[in-house]
């Protein structure tokens, strides 16, 4: 509860920063609190689209609760972007296995 209410702090001292988002949604889901979390991530995107770290830990909030298709787009967003940057893709590869797999054997997730 305490890092909830200091990220809280900070994304009223900066509602701007996509990822002060981002990781309050990761507290929120530490927290057990998913669809709060998911939020938060949404808005660290429509912050800025191109966030590597929102899109990753929305997709892997998606594929959690079983929205694959929706954690696959997310995915292929941060491909898209890693790659414009000149940034390695290894993370995104790696869950979009996962989804994969979740498909074949959904007890894997």
């Amino acid at each position: 509860e305490e890092a909830l209410k200091a990220y809280e702090r900070a994304i009223e001292a900066n509602p701007f920063d996509p990822a002060v988002r981002s990781d309050y949604g990761l507290a929120l889901s530490a927290a057990e609190k998913p669809s709060g979390a998911l939020e938060a991530y949404e808005k660290s995107l429509e912050l800025d689209s191109s966030h590597l770290a929102g899109r990753q830990n929305a997709a892997r909030a998606l594929w959690l609760t079983g929205e694959n298709e929706a954690a696959e787009a997310q995915l292929g967003a941060a491909i898209r972007t890693a790659r414009a940057v000149g940034r390695s893709c290894g993370t995104y590869r790696f869950l979009l296995d996962r989804i994969w797999r979740t498909r074949q054997d959904p007890g894997l997730r």
